[in-house]
């Protein structure tokens, strides 16, 4: 499998967020699970069209994210 050449972004929601000592809920009927492993990055103010050299001022830090979607069953 080939990398991309840039960063691949995407959102999650933060009614999608769990504790690490929350129960993870599986759905019945869900389809295949898997997790993935993301670096997240975690934003310290909004931002539009910021400059590259500017960056820095708007991230808080960053984090070790595992996501488990779920795959749709067939």
């Amino acid at each position: 499998m080939q990398l991309p050449s840039e960063p691949v972004l995407f959102f999650k929601a933060t009614s999608s967020l769990v504790g690490p000592n929350d129960a993870l809920v599986i759905p019945r009927g869900a389809g295949e699970q898997w997790d993935g492993k993301w670096t997240g990055c975690d934003y310290r103010k909004k931002g539009s069209y910021v400059p590259r050299e500017q960056a820095s001022e708007f991230i808080a830090g960053y984090a070790l994210h595992t996501t488990i979607p779920n795959e749709a069953s067939s």
